[in-house]
């Protein structure tokens, strides 16, 4: 497993600790991750991403799908200069907080 799950003690809000490498590779077990929970709050932490690609964006989008479905709200949280670059290019940023 290479998404680390972490839940407030109160349970409202999960934070997912993503890898270095946000990738197609992750699909299966990014979606299982967030459709697991209860919360309302999911929080991305991209602290160790590095690299992300199309794929991985395709799966944000099927997570703002999902969440808008399901009156839960997303944060990405300390995203590095380039994963941030990406993000702005393709618009991510008026689609998702990004912090």
């Amino acid at each position: 497993m290479k998404i680390q799950k972490i839940r407030s003690q109160d349970e409202t809000e999960v934070t997912f600790s993503l890898p270095e490498k946000f990738d197609f590779q992750l699909h299966r077990e990014f979606k299982e991750a967030y459709e697991g929970t209860e919360a309302k709050v999911l929080v991305l932490d991209m602290n160790k991403t590095q690299f992300i690609d199309s794929s991985a964006l395709g799966m944000l989008l099927q997570l703002k799908e999902h969440s808008e479905k399901n009156n839960k709200k997303i944060s990405i949280r300390n995203a590095s200069k380039n994963v941030l670059q990406i993000m702005e290019i393709a618009h991510f940023d008026k689609l998702f907080k990004v912090a």
